[in-house]
């Protein structure tokens, strides 16, 4: 590798992750296969023969799980379904090696399990790692997992369904499943036919209801696997013994039907759901899930709810997260203003809503042409759900006027849709995008349900079905937010631009929990401090490439005090208020606003990362999901008790002295806590 530069030339040397690109010259190499796959086998031979030297030499059981727990939490935490499979060969071998480990083999086997779940590269693998124990090792690995329990429950079937076909009973569930996968399928067929002859070419069939299906027949001698497609669920018959395994999704939502007068919903109030929330704090992670999968098969629920329901689970142990995945699968098919519930995912969190995209089927996160395209697209044209997407999109951007495709790359490169994808989208590249509309389109879409007037269903143009105060960001020819920085540069602000840096920040918080550990990743020389070149190369080495106006952008956003190093406070800080925006955060506000984005753009950036902002002030306060505004009472406390009047549909809120032993934090919206004196 050698710089030439007139009039002499420059080596670079071996080690050019922290060189710096100059200016102008040219660059000469040869560009030679590296055969990656088999160094990255040799290395994990390595890490295979380093763990295996480690569980030899522990004698005590205490030891080993300590042993396998640091090893996934280490630099490899990213590890793969087969490295999960090889260590519990592992365990099996040294356990038939030394009779006093076989009593301790079922522990390690679930500090395995559950160790990796978390870090396993793909969500498709995360439950065939639990086939890899016993039913009864089973039943303890969800549990402790967090994982949402069986339970059938007739007017909710959405969710995940494991059922052991030799029993009459769940074979009878299973083949109450396939019937309403029939009875859905007439819907879907008829969508199907509405799509024909939309711009990108012919659609593929998605398989939308039974999801992920499998049917897993064991023997004495071996267990064989059969993916269950599109195709074959059409002639599925259940057999009568195995294993079935699908993620079920029910596409039926509530909605009033044209030209009939409104239907009845049984739908959760303000005071029912404030009481239900108060005894499910009051529980187990795990008797928690029962409850919420019982309730969403009587009630309806919106997208407020939801997002309070997700974050009973914020301060549970790391390993329980994932009941925040179930809880945004169980209550997707449950919520009226369904058109906000691709928001609601983000509020799952950065690595666990993957999972959510993968059970739920992003096809049917993404409803339909009124409410879902806008917003930041990376899809893989090989996977025939993110095709089916993108070719919805170039419909979409044919007919809507306006700059619609923003900041398009394939492999990351630059890239303009060319014309020739009217007619065939190609079935090959990752392709990523920003999907813009104007005002004038938003609210058409929003009112008729597409641009052309032609809703896709009957649900397009039903008022509840959005959230009360529901809006996506939009773009305008010029339409940025001009700012000075306090170092005298201009920046010029777009929506785009913040979901950008969300989208980098959730990678990193995808590859590290906290933000010291992904500095020091960056950081290569350790010197406490991250230099441009440090901070391209550092990005690169955990799969984020972005232009170089790009990278300049992100590291002049955190570099803040405009030394050109990123100190690791400076780090911290970006982790910390990186997008999603969130509601009345006082510090974030303040944060960007120095940055540049204030004033009516970033109030409507907040109204699209933040679900609670599209409800009342006092369902907040009600829910106990925002800080209350309080007054002390010095001379007495009052007791105050709340009731909902269903008529006026108002919140009652009743006052009442007591003794003066005690003090009252008056509260808006009336939650009863007190203070002892």
């Amino acid at each position: 590798r050698r710089i030439i530069t007139a009039p002499h030339s420059i080596a670079v040397g071996r080690d050019i992750s922290v060189w710096a690109v100059p200016q102008e010259g040219f660059l000469h190499f040869s560009l030679v296969p590296t055969h990656r796959h088999g160094a990255e086998a040799g290395e994990m031979k390595r890490l295979e023969q380093r763990i295996e030297g480690q569980l030899r030499t522990q004698q005590d059981k205490v030891g080993r799980v300590l042993t396998i727990q640091r090893h996934f939490r280490g630099q490899y935490t990213r590890t793969a379904y087969r490295h999960a499979v090889w260590l519990l060969s592992l365990l099996g071998r040294l356990s038939v090696q030394d009779e006093a480990r076989s009593a301790s083999l079922e522990e390690e086997r679930l500090a395995v399990i559950v160790s990796a779940f978390d870090n396993i590269i793909r969500p498709k693998y995360k439950f065939q790692l639990l086939n890899l124990l016993n039913s009864e090792e089973r039943v303890v690995a969800e549990e402790q997992l967090g994982i949402m329990p069986f339970l059938f429950t007739p007017n909710n079937l959405t969710g995940f369904y494991r059922l052991k076909l030799s029993k009459v009973g769940e074979r009878d569930i299973a083949i109450k499943l396939l019937e309403r996968r029939a009875a859905l399928k007439r819907d879907l067929d008829r969508q199907a036919r509405q799509l024909q002859g939309r711009k990108g070419g012919e659609r593929s069939v998605v398989e939308r209801v039974w999801r992920n299906a499998r049917h897993i027949a064991t023997s004495l001698f071996k267990t064989s696997t059969t993916e269950l497609g599109s195709e074959a669920l059409d002639s599925y018959r259940i057999p009568f013994a195995g294993f079935l395994e699908v993620d079920f999704v029910d596409l039926s939502k509530p909605h009033q039907q044209k030209n009939e007068p409104p239907i009845p919903i049984a739908s959760m109030n303000p005071l029912e759901f404030a009481i239900l929330l108060r005894g499910l704090r009051n529980k187990p992670p795990r008797n928690r899930l029962t409850e919420i999968r019982r309730i969403s098969s009587l009630k309806y629920f919106n997208c407020l709810q939801v997002v309070a329901l997700i974050e009973l689970f914020d301060n549970i142990s790391t390993k329980e997260r994932y009941s925040r995945v179930d809880v945004a699968v169980c209550l997707f098919s449950r919520t009226i203003d369904w058109r906000g519930y691709r928001h609601v995912i983000g509020h799952v969190g950065a690595a666990l809503s993957e999972d959510v995209e993968y059970r739920v089927g992003r096809t049917n996160i993404y409803h339909d042409e009124a409410s879902s395209p806008v917003g930041w697209w990376a899809l893989d044209l090989e996977v025939e759900e993110d095709r089916w997407i993108m070719q919805e999109l170039v419909h979409l951007a044919y007919f809507e006027p306006g700059t619609n495709i923003v900041d398009c790359a394939i492999d990351d490169c630059p890239f303009d849709v060319p014309r020739d994808w009217l007619l065939y989208v190609p079935r090959y590249n990752r392709i990523s995008l920003f999907y813009c509309r104007t005002n004038a389109v938003a609210e058409r879409c929003m009112q008729s349900g597409s641009w052309t007037g032609e809703p896709p269903d009957d649900t397009s143009t039903w008022n509840l079905s959005y959230p009360p105060q529901f809006e996506v960001p939009t773009c305008l020819e010029g339409d940025v937010l001009t700012a000075t920085f306090t170092r005298g540069v201009l920046m010029e602000w777009t929506w785009t631009d913040m979901e950008r840096i969300r989208t980098v920040a959730d990678v990193l918080r995808k590859h590290s929990k906290h933000a010291v550990d992904m500095f020091s990743q960056i950081d290569l020389d350790g010197g406490g401090e991250i230099s441009p070149a440090e901070f391209s190369f550092g990005l690169f080495r955990i799969g984020i490439w972005l232009p170089p106006n790009h990278l300049k952008l992100l590291f002049f956003y955190i570099d803040f005090n405009g030394d050109g190093d990123i100190s690791r406070h400076e780090f911290c800080q970006f982790w910390v208020h990186a997008p999603p925006l969130r509601r009345n955060d006082a510090d974030q506000k303040a944060y960007w606003s120095f940055r540049g984005m204030q004033g009516p753009k970033y109030d409507l950036l907040v109204k699209f990362y933040d679900v609670r902002t599209w409800y009342p002030a006092d369902l907040l306060v009600e829910y106990s999901m925002q800080a209350p505004q309080f007054t002390l009472m010095p001379e007495r406390s009052l007791v105050v008790k709340t009731a909902y009047d269903s008529a006026t549909q108002r919140l009652v809120v009743l006052l009442k002295e007591t003794t003066p032993s005690s003090r009252r934090l008056s509260i808006v919206g009336g939650v009863d806590r007190f203070l002892p004196e």
